[in-house]
């Protein structure tokens, strides 16, 4: 019996490690890119919000931003 060369044994333990994930990868839901949108909105909004003369509306959106980051379950 020969035994294989082990940087041949772990490349093909990686390549099958690499297909195996592959057919277990998550497609990204309407929720997901919904969420993602309003974060960006709201990030850009932020740095808008900056020149604007309206008291606190940065830190508003700021808060906004942490709460959505707080009820994001992963």
């Amino acid at each position: 019996m020969v035994d294989s060369h082990p940087a041949i044994s772990l490349t093909s333990m990686w390549i099958q490690n690499l297909f195996e994930l592959n057919s277990q990868s998550v497609v990204p839901t309407k929720k997901d890119y919904t969420m993602a949108t309003v974060k960006e909105v709201l990030t850009l909004s932020q740095s808008a919000a900056g020149v604007t003369p309206v008291p606190f509306l940065q830190e508003a959106i700021g808060v906004a931003l942490k709460i959505i980051q707080v009820c994001e379950v992963r």
